[in-house]
């Protein structure tokens, strides 16, 4: 059987065990971190944009979708794990760390923003964004 190790996890768990535990996560942070990059896919019809965007293990709550014109942005959010309480315990490993990611795109019309929709399924992100309908141009009349 083959199993993936990094090459530095000797010398993390070394550091892990010889720091202190306020310390250890430090190292391992960096070279641990999820990816921030927020995967996308945004398709147009005549009436409308979609867009799906991938967020594995960000819940509703930790999810936002701000609508600004033509601008649409996505972020998420994921605050760290909380410290234990017991003080008995001493921490063994942290690679449980704080996660925010954000994309932002502009469409080439506006969004109507009071019909826009979005649902989370399974960490996809669907948003459904009507255009916004244009104002036909009008004559004046001078007086």
């Amino acid at each position: 059987m083959l199993a993936r190790t990094a090459p530095h996890a000797a010398l993390l768990t070394l550091l892990d065990e010889v720091l202190p535990p306020a310390f250890s996560g430090a190292f391992r942070e960096s070279a641990l971190d999820e990816p921030r990059i927020m995967p996308l896919d945004a398709t147009e019809t005549e009436s409308a944009y979609r867009v799906e965007a991938q967020l594995p293990g960000f819940s509703r709550e930790e999810i936002r979708v701000d609508i600004d014109g033509p601008t649409v942005t996505i972020s998420a959010e994921r605050k760290k794990s909380s410290e234990s309480k017991d003080e008995s315990a001493r921490t063994l490993r942290r690679e449980i760390s704080r996660t925010q990611v954000s994309r932002s795109m502009t469409f080439p019309a506006d969004i109507d923003s009071e019909n826009a929709r979005a649902k989370l399924e399974n960490g996809h992100l669907l948003l459904d964004l009507p255009k916004k309908a244009r104002s036909r141009g009008t004559s004046l009349q001078i007086s």
